[in-house]
């Protein structure tokens, strides 16, 4: 049943949140944050099958540990750091880094350089696991992210200005030049 996608309703009209897409189910808490992620099977995805998803929040609303199931290759746990409001640092279930994010002081969401792990499990690293391909942002004079540029100054990621863009590296590949 794909292309059908059901949402929360309230007080007969849709909350916002996608409970099901066809494929999977969609859990939140009482914040609206997505905690949980099931396959979904039947009409309507009344049936759920296997967890694919759990994602764990800390008091201040931050997530702070995702767990990925049933899902090949995919299968991590991954825990988040932060400073404030941002976060600063992913770490692997084995305790290893994965990425690192600095950002500015001028404003909240001023992301400066991003760092990638590009081989997390090599424990035979000499710099004790940290990141060795590094990113900058280039913003404009909103802060929106419009690029990142590689440690050669390479652009290897544009988003169009004033939308919201979340980059394809940013998970487990990485760019290469």
């Amino acid at each position: 049943m794909m292309g059908t996608a059901t949402f929360r309703r309230e007080g007969g009209r849709a909350a916002g949140n996608l409970t099901y897409d066809g494929l999977y189910r969609y859990t939140y808490d009482s914040w609206n944050r997505l905690v949980k992620v099931e396959r979904a099977y039947g009409v309507g995805g009344a049936s759920t099958g296997s967890l694919v998803a759990a994602l764990t929040y800390d008091a201040l609303g931050r997530r702070i540990k995702k767990v990925v199931t049933n899902s090949g290759d995919w299968d991590a746990t991954y825990h988040y750091y932060h400073d404030g409001r941002r976060a600063i640092e992913t770490r692997s279930g084995g305790d290893r880094v994965l990425k690192q994010e600095v950002w500015g002081l001028a404003y909240v969401d001023e992301l400066v350089q991003v760092g990638i792990n590009q081989d997390p499990e090599d424990t035979d690293e000499t710099d004790g696991g940290a990141c060795e391909r590094f990113f900058w942002a280039l913003q404009d004079a909103n802060y929106n992210v419009l690029g990142l540029v590689s440690e050669t100054g390479l652009l290897v990621e544009r988003g169009a200005h004033g939308t919201s863009y979340y980059f394809w590296f940013f998970s487990r590949s990485v760019a290469t030049e």
